[in-house]
């Protein structure tokens, strides 16, 4: 859809569909407009703006999720003038691909309304591709001919939907593994950035990083003003805001909220306790898995072409594959503790599955993890809809393999006995090279 301001200075402005496909959309969708501009009561018609490029989720009554990719713009014109949005919804979160075809979209605005409103129509007509596959949009532009818009979604859903490189370019190390703690432990929690981009962008990796498992509770990137009070719901949250809208905070009272600001890479505030909720044997090992990606270092170069991408794509793997590695490790053995009985209800045994782990800390840390809604909501998938397998499942099958291998060669007999970020090292030492291989020719 394409989405304006309407008003004026003296009684504000508020957002507008001006084009959708398909062109009639469901009076449930009409407010979609409102989170291309969330920021709508700090907006006055100005001569110069950069623009951006940011996501927004939107969760259904049922728990269902869709996400949004929007592109801000001035349009074509001279003068004082009010910005613009492109925006795409979607069940399938590919933000890779979407970005791409936005930036096309602009490119086509930039000659009118009507060459970006056909390319609209002609790209909702394509097919969805499937994973590592691409899609062919052909169109015309006025004065360039015939147009070959070419569109490749992601080798793996999970890095298709955010840039995961985003959380190192933010946040320090010890500061992503407190915000990410406050989320395991599923507490109140707001990032605070000066754009959308790296709000919705930070927001949504560190969401998409406790795979397998599900955020479960009001999740919003980027709240407007007129919703602020939502800061003192009594249920945990995770909630962006802008930074020009932080101060509005000091209006209400948030003792157990965790404020984390991604443009200084900090905690503004906590309850003090964040450090700890990580056992630091796997605050370690999470460490060391991403200190042994060698192409770290090209993030904050990262581009949308050529090798650049190809490095960011590989750290992006990295950071994502550290955090799944995580939930191997810890949680590997659920399977063993789900009982079914002839006759009976499935059930797991959640004590048994918690003391069956040799590590006290890491035991303290699933007793509590285990009792969370996240927790929960992905045994109850496994026990009420009897889930054979999945991704994760088949993960833990690799791992077993590899600790099985493992064991048995000269050099790593005694991996079985090693600590957590041993293991994890040399993992991504033996692994690393295979990673990078496997996803290097993702974007070419």
């Amino acid at each position: 859809m394409l989405v304006g301001l309407d008003g004026n200075e003296t009684d504000g402005y508020k957002p507008v569909i001006l084009f959708s496909i398909p062109q009639e959309i469901p009076e449930s969708d009409s407010f979609v407009c409102n989170f291309c501009f969330p920021d709508v009561d700090l907006w006055k018609p100005q001569c110069d703006y950069e623009g951006e490029l940011f996501s927004f989720v939107l969760t259904s009554e049922t728990g269902d999720r869709r996400y949004g990719w929007c592109k801000r713009y001035l349009p074509p014109g001279s003068g004082p003038r009010l910005p613009e949005a492109l925006c795409i919804v979607s069940e399938v979160g590919e933000y890779g691909m979407y970005a791409q075809l936005l930036r096309e979209l602009q490119e086509f605005r930039a000659h009118s309304q009507e060459c970006a409103t056909d390319l609209m129509a002609v790209a909702f007509a394509r097919p969805m591709p499937t994973l590592n596959k691409e899609v062919y949009i052909r169109t015309e532009l006025p004065h360039h001919g015939r147009q070959t818009i070419i569109l490749k979604r992601a080798l793996d859903s999970r890095l298709g939907i955010v840039p995961y490189s985003c959380l190192l370019e933010h946040l320090t190390m010890p500061v992503l593994l407190q915000a990410f703690g406050a989320l395991l432990l599923e507490r109140k929690i707001i990032f605070c950035a000066s754009s959308l981009n790296i709000l919705s962008s930070c927001i949504g990796s560190i969401v998409a990083l406790l795979y397998p498992f599900e955020w479960q509770h009001t999740y919003v990137t980027a709240l407007t003003m007129s919703l602020m009070e939502v800061v003192e719901l009594p249920a945990p949250y995770i909630i962006g805001i802008l930074t020009k809208m932080r101060p509005l905070l000091d209006d209400y009272d948030l003792p157990e909220v965790l404020v984390v600001d991604l443009d200084n890479h900090s905690i503004v505030q906590g309850i003090k306790d964040e450090s700890r909720i990580i056992p630091k044997k796997i605050q370690r090992a999470l460490t060391t898995a991403l200190q042994s990606d060698d192409d770290s270092a090209d993030v904050q170069n990262a581009s949308s072409s050529g090798a650049s991408l190809k490095n960011q794509f590989v750290s992006d793997t990295t950071i994502s594959e550290a955090f799944l590695r995580l939930f191997i490790e810890t949680c590997s053995h659920y399977r063993g503790f789900i009982l079914e009985k002839e006759g009976e209800e499935t059930t797991f045994q959640r004590e048994q599955f918690v003391k069956a782990v040799h590590s006290r800390s890491i035991r303290l840390f699933l007793d509590w993890f285990t009792q969370t809604q996240m927790f929960e909501v992905f045994m109850s998938g496994r026990l009420s809809q009897n889930v054979a397998s999945c991704d994760f499942d088949q993960r833990i099958a690799e791992y077993r393999e590899e600790m099985e291998s493992s064991t048995k060669s000269n050099h790593c007999k005694s991996l079985k006995k090693r600590s957590l970020s041993e293991k994890m090292r040399i993992f991504f030492r033996e692994s690393g090279d295979k990673i990078k291989r496997t996803f290097q020719g993702a974007y070419v």
